[in-house]
This record gives structure tokens, sequence and C-alpha cells, in this order.
């Protein structure tokens, strides 16, 4: 809804699909339009053009100064991704925060940093200005931490406000104060773009071609590791720490007989994707 100084209404519009849809997040561009951002489950219907991409996605809508829709995009992995923040940059572009709690899918090119279960992690995403993906980022720790604000404060350089549940693991250097409650959690971000392949089809098709699978699982003594091509290995524990690497060519197997029962993480270093294994004695 637009109003005037004196508090009179200009204009209202109803924005949404067949399904649940929440606007999380607006602000004015420098046309004189403005960019919302939120959450999504609908369906490619009603103002939305694009289907859903899992459970909830990022939704963002552009609307001209007289409140018309001029476009709106669909962002999202294969579970639960939630739009808090969205902000237009210095390029012209949009800096959008949220939650995620999807691996590699989607327009999603890093995994979840979960141990098990069902927990988020920050995911950014930048679009310039033709609303094109540039790059996105996962960030977070190993159990839920949830972006809620984002604000880029020069170019190229981005701070992170929300809140995280997790202890020191993953991109998390501190424990948390208060368990088991959550605390703020701040992080800057700079743009890497020329690290990130611009072409989320690119880095699909990468992940997929180097792909690989571990058995048994839970594992007692040795893990096997079945795979194509030539990469290494991490075995990670649950606060993000590498406690062993591999460079294994095809198939192969890691001897965890000297780990103690848990969950561990098994990493691709060469694609960035990710395996949950339970260790069994």
């Amino acid at each position: 809804m637009k109003l005037d100084k004196f508090g009179k209404i200009q204009w209202d519009k109803t924005v949404g699909g067949d399904a649940l849809d929440e606007l999380h997040s607006l602000q004015q561009t420098t046309d004189g339009g403005y960019i919302l951002g939120g959450v999504s489950i609908s369906s490619a219907s009603g103002d939305k053009s694009e289907y859903s991409r899992g459970i909830y996605d990022y939704w963002i809508v552009k609307l001209d100064i007289k409140g018309k829709i001029q476009w709106d995009k669909t962002i999202g992995g294969d579970h639960d991704d939630g739009c808090y923040s969205i902000q237009q940059t210095s390029d012209s572009g949009f800096i959008v925060g949220g939650y995620s709690a999807s691996d590699v899918s989607g327009e999603k090119t890093e995994p979840a940093h979960r141990p098990d279960g069902y927990t988020y992690d920050y995911w950014v995403v930048k679009l310039d200005k033709n609303h094109n993906i540039q790059w996105d980022k996962t960030i977070g720790g190993a159990d839920g931490d949830v972006l809620g604000n984002i604000r880029e404060l020069k170019q190229n350089l981005y701070v992170l406000f929300g809140y995280s549940f997790s202890d020191r693991s993953f991109d998390k250097s501190e424990d948390d104060r208060g368990q088991p409650f959550c605390d703020y959690w701040f992080v800057t971000l700079k743009d890497k773009q020329n690290m990130i392949a611009n072409s989320n089809a690119a880095n699909l098709k990468k992940a997929s071609v180097q792909s690989f699978s571990i058995y048994p699982n839970p594992a007692k003594n040795i893990l096997y590791i079945k795979a194509k091509g030539a990469a290494v290995y991490s075995v990670i524990n649950r606060r993000g720490e590498i406690l062993l690497q591999k460079k294994v060519n095809g198939n192969s197997s890691i001897d965890v007989s000297g780990f103690t029962a848990g969950i561990y993480y098994i990493k691709n270093n060469s694609t960035g994707e990710m395996k949950t294994v339970m260790i069994d004695k």
C-alpha cells in the first residue's frame, strides 16, 4: 500500500499465487519503483510466473512507480528457503538474504551445513541489474542459523545480521553463548564473483558428473567411496574440523576404524559436494 505524506492511500497492490505467499522485505529502488522479497509455496499461478523449487522458495517481485509488476523471480532448492531481506546494490543489482535447508539443487550451488535432521543456514544470493543470478553463498554452523537482514557496506562488501544456535563449526568461529537459546550472529561477506561460476547450470553439471556415493552407512571400520574421476576427499567432524584427507581416483576406501562413533561428513574438495556418514562402533 502506497501512502502520501499525509497518510492518504494513493494505491494498493495484492501480489500472489495459488498458495501461501509472505512479504518480508521491501525497498524503493532508484527508478522510483519497489523491490519485494519474501517466501512462497505457490506454483506458477496468479502473479507468480515460475514453478516452486521445493517447499518454500525465495520470491522476488519488482514493481514500477505505480505498483505494476515488471518482473518476478523464484529462487530456491529442494527443501525450505525463505527470503528475509533484499536491497538494491550500488551496481543496480540486488543482494538477497534469508535462510535455507536445501542441498545442491535448483539455484543453490553449495550443500547445507547440517549434521543430521533439518536445520537452516544463512543463504545469500546476488542478482545483477537484469535479475540474473551472479553468485550464491551458503554460510552456517552445524545447527540452525537464520539471516534476518543484509546490507551493502560498499561495493562488493556486505554485512549479514541474524541469529544462530550453532557452536563453533563450519563457518562459525565462536561457540554459542547461551544454549539452548540463540545468539546474534554478524558476518561480513566479500563479493568473490570471480571465484564463482556465473552459470548455475554449469555448476550443477559439474557436480553431477563428479558426484560420488559412500557405503556402508553406518560404517564401522572401512568406508568405501564410489566416484568418477580424481579428487581429494576430506573427512570432517560436526565442528567442521578436517580430520583426514585422501586423494581418490575412481573407487577407493577410507579407514575409519580410529574414529569414535558419531556423525561425520565426506566432502569432495573439487565440487564441494558433501555426504553424511554415521560411524558405528
